[in-house]
């Protein structure tokens, strides 16, 4: 569990970078700021934020076995940290099951819907079967469509 900790740690600065874009999205909707809202913003950080560690944590755990073959990721990476690759392969999952349930209970069914469009497209980017990453037009096209998406994702919740 410390491992684990520790590699939410290092990854959470780049986590919460990321959940600028699903914001900026719900702060454009402007919404009409009520207690209820404010109820619903922390849930939605919440939500997303577990999301977002999913996709992360997903590429790492793809990438393992490449990352040990890396000097400098051997010795900053997960590798360094001590993360065994089924802990967390078990973590992106559990990551992405209940920030899934929170976007199914709170929001409307639109958000689940990008929610699960993003969580594709991870999988496709990073799976070992697909490895999409690794094709130079494909990959900037994931990302060229997960950034509308992440946006679409807060303007949904807001709208």
């Amino acid at each position: 569990m410390l491992r684990l900790k520790s590699y939410i740690l290092r990854r959470g600065p780049e986590i919460f970078l990321m959940l600028g874009i699903p914001l900026t999205g719900l702060f454009l909707a402007r919404p009409v700021w009520t207690p209820d809202l404010a109820i619903r913003l922390g849930l939605f950080g919440l939500a997303t934020v577990l999301w977002l560690f999913h996709a992360y944590s997903f590429n790492d755990w793809s990438n393992y076995r490449l990352d040990l073959r890396d000097p400098h990721k051997r010795r900053e990476g997960l590798a360094a940290e001590g993360v065994p690759q089924g802990q967390l392969l078990f973590f992106s999952f559990f990551s992405l099951a209940a920030g899934i349930f929170l976007y199914l209970v709170f929001f409307p069914p639109a958000a689940a819907l990008i929610c699960l469009a993003l969580a594709l497209l991870c999988v496709l980017y990073s799976s070992g079967f697909t490895l999409w990453k690794n094709i130079p037009v494909l990959s900037t096209s994931i990302h060229l469509i997960s950034g509308p998406l992440l946006f679409n994702l807060g303007w949904s919740v807001a709208a």
